[in-house]
């Protein structure tokens, strides 16, 4: 096998880098154009494997556990601002000078803020559902559900909690996120990876407000896609369509069928978006 053919596995890899131990996978294909993929909020590097698989003959891919996230280390401090400099150290130590970014949610508030940051080093830029200002609604669920249970009997047991949450998710997509996204006590029951601190929204954060996520919205000089799911109760009609006016790089597509978690709800028409996008 070449460096250039994609791998039925992505291998697994830790990086020591800002006093934590980061894990990301990589699909392979050195010398191909770098894309960098960074999860949402309680989500993981192993999320977008499905994405992952329909880029890897064209893009050397690589997904990051961001910190408190996945097999990451658990942090002291969360917010966009710290994993928006988690960002620039992980492609400073892998050498990567320009990538095209993907976020998803939080993932892609960290994206176009360190695009918005770092105009030299971002090739294109995909945000999926996600903006400088939200719904008031969908907080308040995504609230309420990192407020519910962290841990369970069986895998089964968190694959139901899951699929309450999200009634428009794909099984597959859903049930390989669960299972990736758990781990097992010494007594047999299973909680989640990431940390249950990041929950605590009274906790302080370094995050970087609204404000001044437009600015640097506007700053953007690269080529942006934007994903919406059009039954998605974070990322209103009228704060794309600003987003639009805005920024004059980006473009604004809709999935439909999908609600917040594009990624999993509609994997196949979200997968064709983003390398129909990346291969321009």
């Amino acid at each position: 096998m070449t460096e250039t053919q994609p791998l039925a596995q992505p291998r697994s890899h830790t990086l020591a880098m800002r006093g934590l131990e980061f894990h990301f996978v990589d699909w392979g294909g050195d010398g191909l154009p770098v894309v960098v993929f960074l999860h949402g909020f309680t989500g993981h590097a192993r999320t977008w494997d499905h994405a992952a698989r329909s880029l890897a003959e064209e893009f050397h891919v690589l997904a990051l556990d961001q910190r408190g996230h996945g097999d990451t280390q658990w942090a002291g401090v969360y917010g966009s601002r710290v994993m928006v400099d988690d960002v620039g150290a992980f492609l400073d130590a892998l050498g990567a000078e320009r990538v095209s970014l993907v976020g998803a949610s939080m993932g892609g508030i960290n994206a176009y803020c360190f695009a918005g940051a770092h105009v030299d080093r971002v090739e294109r830029l995909v945000v999926v559902d996600i903006g400088p200002e939200v719904d008031r609604a969908g907080v308040e669920r995504i609230m309420q559900n990192a407020g519910t249970a962290v841990e369970f009997a069986s895998r089964d047991e968190a694959y139901d909690k899951m699929r309450a949450e999200n009634p428009l998710a794909d099984a597959a997509m859903l049930r390989h996120r669960v299972a990736h996204n758990l781990r097992v006590g010494d007594d047999g029951r299973v909680t989640w990876k990431w940390d249950p601190a990041m929950r605590d929204f009274a906790r302080p954060r370094e995050e970087i407000p609204p404000a001044e996520q437009w600015e640097r919205w506007r700053a953007l000089r690269c080529p942006t896609l934007l994903l919406r799911g059009s039954q998605s109760d974070l990322l209103s009609v009228e704060i794309a369509q600003r987003m639009l006016q805005d920024q004059p790089r980006a473009r604004l597509v809709t999935i439909g069928g999908a609600g917040h978690t594009v990624t999993m709800d509609r994997p196949v028409e979200h997968d064709a978006a983003i390398r129909d996008f990346l291969l321009e």
